[in-house]
């Protein structure tokens, strides 16, 4: 059952892990849309990953969110120049959210299909 009282988006893609790389596409466009200008950096992660907010913060506080930055925990097999692992969640600064949205998914550098490991695609940029 729906729970109205908690704020949630209606992404249009399935509902699966067969369906995370659709998703993160989905996610990441309607959070480009919706909240570009409220925030420096956007992070994705699961509904089990644990974050230290305020430890979040402060290591991101150095960095300049017009460069086009991608944190996370970073895994080497699959990509050559590796890839940060969705489980553990990663982040983007607002520089490279904008050209993950404007640049990749329109010019059809990033996997159109719904498939794929989702970590893995975005890091193949």
């Amino acid at each position: 059952m729906a729970d109205t009282s908690l704020p949630t988006v209606a992404l249009p893609v399935k509902e699966g892990r067969d369906h995370l790389w659709a998703k993160t596409k989905e996610a990441f466009k309607y959070v480009y849309k919706h909240y570009l200008d409220q925030a420096d950096f956007f992070m994705k992660a699961d509904d089990d990953t644990y974050v230290v907010v305020e430890n979040l913060r402060f290591m991101l506080s150095i960095y300049d969110p017009l460069l086009p930055l991608f944190f996370g925990c970073r895994f080497k097999p699959f990509v050559k120049q590796g890839y940060m692992s969705g489980g553990a969640g990663y982040v983007l600064s607002k520089a490279a959210l904008t050209l993950f949205v404007e640049k990749a998914l329109p010019n059809k550098r990033c996997r159109q299909n719904h498939g794929g490991c989702e970590d893995i695609e975005i890091g193949t940029l």
